[in-house]
């Protein structure tokens, strides 16, 4: 059960076209100006739940002062879960609350531009696309530009993903995705979906491997309609603090591969449940996917014996790439990566 607050609110009763779902965890820095972004979209009136996942920071109290505080024509209110439940359930959550027709999601340390409701609506509205995603610019953690008009490129791995799935989109021969952070969908793709049975923090993978395997369309506005901040991500060691960082680093990657095989079985059983048919070699990748999941997880907690054992399961050059400069320990590890940026820099 969540835990609600309502904002008081100028808006009118009727049912909006949109719904802003503004998520965030542990994001207090950033997530009062996020949160003022959304307050001042342009166009016609927007539903926007401010919704926190569980975080141990003043999130919640920051989006709560804001709806509390605002003054205005959109219907506004504060949610927090009464535990983590990580991102697609919480989307799913805000999703089956949500009275909008489309969902516009935003994270808590993005600034969406003012007019980016209305364009997404626009768009949808257009072209009846099952996701739709826009440029964005790239701004640094205190809000300073760093690019521009930026489109997010599909990944190497989509292409292999669906290159034997003909339903799926193909925009001058490439395999389209949905980037989480500048997207927005249909409210029904995510409150119609299952409860997942494991916490997966990965949203847009899931979300455009479903669409794509339906034949649905992805739609991109080709304007930028959402800062996206870029946080210091340096794995550069010169100190014990650094080391630690790297081990930190390291951690998440570990987290990450469990997170895989999850989101793999999870992506796969909903595919099955809306009667989709994957090709052979579809399955196949998945499989790989999968597998790249169980080799990348736990590796710095496993045996000496065991991180051997994992080089003769490895398939792909993604797990070689991951698995052989580990395979001599942690600190031989940092040895290699240090040399490496330092003569890259």
């Amino acid at each position: 059960m969540a835990d609600l607050e309502l904002a008081r609110t100028d808006a009118p009763a009727a049912t909006p076209g949109v719904t802003i779902g503004l998520v965030a965890f542990n994001q207090e820095d950033y997530v009062r100006e996020a949160v003022r972004s959304a307050l001042a979209q342009v166009g016609p009136p927007v539903e926007i739940i401010l919704s926190d996942d569980c975080s141990s920071d003043s999130t919640f109290s920051i989006m709560a002062e804001e709806a509390r505080n605002y003054r205005g024509p959109h219907r506004v209110r504060a949610r927090r879960e009464a535990a983590n439940v990580g991102t697609v359930q919480h989307l799913i959550n805000v999703a089956r609350e949500a009275r909008g027709d489309l969902l516009v999601v935003a994270a808590g340390d993005d600034i969406s531009h003012p007019n980016r409701a209305e364009a997404l609506h626009a768009a949808w509205v257009e072209t009846g696309a099952a996701a739709l995603s826009s440029w964005h610019d790239e701004i640094d953690e205190d809000g300073r530009l760093l690019r521009g008009d930026v489109s997010f490129p599909s990944s190497p791995f989509t292409q292999k993903l669906f290159a034997d799935e003909p339903q799926a989109q193909r925009d001058d021969g490439v395999v389209p995705t949905v980037p989480g952070f500048c997207a927005a969908y249909p409210r029904a793709f995510w409150a119609d979906m299952p409860d997942p049975p494991a916490k997966l923090l990965v949203e847009d993978g899931l979300a455009s491997a479903l669409i794509l395997l339906r034949g649905e369309t992805i739609h991109r506005v080709p304007e930028s309609l959402i800062s996206y901040r870029l946080l210091p991500q340096s794995l550069t060691v010169r100190s014990a603090s650094e080391r630690e960082e790297l081990r930190r680093r390291e951690g998440k990657i570990s987290s990450s591969g469990r997170e895989l095989v999850d989101q793999v079985d999870y992506t796969l059983a909903v595919a099955r449940r809306s009667g989709l048919t994957l090709h052979p070699r579809t399955e196949r990748w998945f499989r790989r996917a999968r597998l790249h999941g169980r080799l990348t997880s736990n590796f710095w907690s496993a045996s000496p014996g065991n991180r051997w054992a994992r080089l003769l399961q490895m398939r792909t050059s993604y797990d070689a790439r991951f698995l052989l400069p580990r395979l001599l320990g942690f600190g031989v590890f940092e040895r290699m990566r240090r040399l490496v940026l330092r003569r890259s820099g």
